[in-house]
């Protein structure tokens, strides 16, 4: 996801880790599992977008937002729809409790609409796939930049 390289990249780190480990210790009996939640209603959506400007260097994130303005507003246009669409923590902590005292846990567990995602990428060939989140972000940033840089500014 465009603007998202570090989160992204961290959440398949751990996927890969997980999935090495698992191997590692299965002759130990011991299981290792991957929960992916898709968004959650929790206070991180809140305090992400109190510090996404907050702590920048107004220069610095000037001259950004000079350049991404539209990547940086269309980005931040569908983490609010994202936090719209999240589950319940419940629904969390119920898919958590599942995997953590299931005798025979699967390897992999979703949470929301995660799985949905999931299964498309793994299913519908490369190109077709990038072509299709290709053409949603070059949508959503246009939509943003047609409405003029700075909004996430104004936010704050």
């Amino acid at each position: 996801m465009p603007a998202w390289s570090a989160y992204c990249s961290s959440k398949h780190a751990l996927e890969s880790f997980s999935e090495c480990l698992r191997y590692e210790l299965q002759q130990f009996g011991v299981a290792v599992v991957v929960v992916k939640p898709g968004p959650v209603a929790t206070p991180l959506w809140a305090k992400g977008r109190a510090r996404s400007t907050s702590q920048a260097d107004p220069a610095r994130l000037a001259a950004a937002q000079a350049v991404y303005g539209g990547m940086m507003d269309g980005m931040s246009e569908m983490t609010r729809k994202s936090e719209a669409k999240a589950v319940p923590v419940e629904e969390a902590v119920a898919v958590i409790y599942e995997a953590a005292t299931s005798r025979n846990p699967q390897s992999l567990y979703h949470v929301g609409n995660s799985r949905a995602t999931w299964l498309a990428k793994r299913l519908l060939p490369d190109q077709l796939w990038q072509g299709l989140l290709g053409g949603y972000f070059s949508k959503a940033f246009s939509a943003a930049a047609a409405q003029g840089s700075g909004s996430l500014q104004e936010q704050q």
